[in-house]
């Protein structure tokens, strides 16, 4: 009720904007658009059936079915989430072609190359979005078919449990996600949990009560037992707010691994032990939690042997923002190792008022290409 409620909102705006005319939604055996899904639907299977508008298994359950014919709009798909996206296309169409009182006769059949697809946005070294404006990104990311989407969180969390550990004037609540990701759902959007667990903490342990849990200033201990416990503690209450299967703890660039000497115990397990037995215990607490771990899969490159020591279940990140030809130098050790792998290019936006963004359209083109080639999931 909810995705309909919006699609009728949604098309109403765009009439309104297109061609100062209102839309009303009647029971009428004779629409001017017909939207929805024909396996769910006697009258409406009738009609597409006998232009041959019959959604097929091609399309999945993202997939849709847009025809504008002279007299009539039909959207059709296998779910509500196909039909949401068909309205989407509508509305491009509508908003973008150029004589203001027309818009061309044409079918188009269009499904996600990509099962997942999702943007995370960091807001642990940047402001802190208002809920008007994670809403208005919910909005935006659906538009552009994004089913997913992520935060990248080091502190900025507020946690019943920590209270403390998040700024006083800038963090999301934990009930805050959980209501975002109820208004995300209506939009076909899920949100992925995500919060760094192993290097960039120097945020969190730059405070007195939670120095302890530190190994160096910027990276947390993972030989501590008090470090997983803490964790586990995070965990627990951000995993039941994030409604996507999948969560981050990030654990890239855990460069004090293999900076500096090792000593005692941590000198005679090496890092590429201290770092697998690490995420395997976390993995535990988030499979625990109903989640699936992603992680990034740069120290996973800097030391492979990490790769025969973590559960196949784990998923990897292969990440660069580099504008490079080819990326098999991320992708291919994962990928032959056995692992399911996403691949993860980025706007970078480090040092700079402004991206990169000659850099950014070479990095998200060829990366993103050569990660569906090679199979990722996302």
């Amino acid at each position: 009720a909810g995705t309909a409620a919006i699609i009728t909102d949604q098309l109403s705006i765009v009439f309104r904007d297109r061609f100062q005319a209102s839309l009303t939604v009647e029971d009428d055996k004779r629409p001017h658009i017909w939207i929805g899904i024909p396996s769910a639907d006697e009258q409406l299977f009738a009609e597409v059936s006998r232009k041959g508008l019959v959604p097929g298994s091609e399309l999945g359950d993202e997939g849709y079915l847009l025809t504008i014919e002279k007299k009539g709009i039909f959207i059709v798909a296998n779910t509500t989430a196909g039909a949401f996206y068909g309205v989407q296309t509508l509305k491009q169409l509508l908003r973008g072609f150029p004589d203001p009182q027309e818009v061309p006769q044409l079918t188009i059949r269009d499904w996600p190359a990509i099962d997942f697809r999702c943007v995370m946005d960091d807001i642990s070294r940047g402001p802190i979005p208002t809920n008007e404006y994670l809403k208005l990104q919910v909005r935006r990311y659906s538009e552009m078919k994004i089913n997913n989407m992520s935060f990248y969180i080091e502190h900025v969390v507020k946690t019943e449990k920590y209270p403390d550990l998040a700024p006083s004037n800038g963090a999301i609540s934990i009930g805050e996600f959980k209501e975002l990701a109820e208004y995300a759902a209506d939009y076909q959007v899920s949100l992925v949990g995500n919060f760094q667990s192993l290097g960039h903490f120097e945020k969190i342990l730059s405070l007195p009560q939670f120095r302890h849990l530190g190994a160096t200033e910027r990276m947390l201990d993972p030989l501590n037992p008090a470090s997983i416990e803490f964790l586990g503690d995070i965990y627990t209450e951000m995993a039941p707010a994030f409604n996507s299967p999948w969560f981050t703890p990030n654990c890239d660039e855990a460069w004090d691994l293999s900076r500096g000497a090792l000593s005692g115990v941590a000198e005679s397990k090496g890092p590429a032990r201290i770092y697998a037995d690490h995420i395997t215990r976390i993995d535990s607490v988030l499979t625990g939690l109903g989640k699936r771990t992603i992680i990034w899969g740069d120290i996973v490159l800097e030391h492979p042997d990490v790769l025969e020591m973590i559960p196949e279940s784990i998923i990897m990140g292969a990440w660069d923002y580099s504008p490079s030809e080819s990326f098999a130098r991320f992708i291919d050790p994962l990928k032959n190792a056995g692992f399911e792998f996403t691949i993860a290019p980025g706007v970078l936006n480090s040092n700079r008022l402004i991206p990169d963004y000659r850099m950014t359209m070479i990095n998200i083109r060829n990366f993103i290409n050569e990660g569906y080639e090679k199979g990722t999931i996302g």
